[in-house]
């Protein structure tokens, strides 16, 4: 049975693809799931209509990330020991954190690096997209915190 992927499902494709899938699975798992639908003329035009227009979206909007990103500072206060060793560390989940509060959606996997950031300064942080083919970095400035 043809189908149309309406979500990304490991092992089977990304959304739009058309895949041959034995019947079973999918009139008991992927239709009733919504991960697909019946590979019929007319939703093969709808999904590939929609595709264009979400991935023209979802560019714009990444593009407009990448453009608030764009060399910003962030001053950081953090708790520190003794010779402004940091208490644990600060690395790219607490980062994309401070980012997501600032309204900007970014994931992780716009890193180019990942790190584990273990004394107070300043540090350059690389973010990439291959999807819309930018690169761009922000500052970020570890300080101590007064207590």
């Amino acid at each position: 049975m043809k189908i149309i992927l309406t979500k990304k499902i490991e092992r089977l494709g990304n959304i739009g693809d058309i895949i041959d899938i034995k019947n079973g699975y999918a009139k008991n798992y992927i239709i009733p799931m919504n991960n697909g639908l019946l590979a019929t003329s007319n939703n093969i035009k709808n999904i590939k209509s929609n595709n264009f227009k979400n991935e023209d979206l979802s560019n714009k909007e990444e593009e407009n990330n990448f453009k608030k990103i764009n060399g910003l500072n962030i001053l950081i206060p953090v708790s520190v020991k003794k010779d402004d060793e940091i208490y644990g560390s600060f690395n790219q989940h607490k980062l994309l954190k401070i980012i997501k509060n600032l309204h900007i959606n970014l994931h992780i996997k716009n890193l180019e690096n990942f790190f584990s950031i273990k004394r107070t300064g300043s540090y350059e942080i690389f973010f990439k997209n291959k999807k819309i083919k930018k690169n761009t970095c922000i500052n970020i400035r570890l300080i101590k915190t007064n207590k």
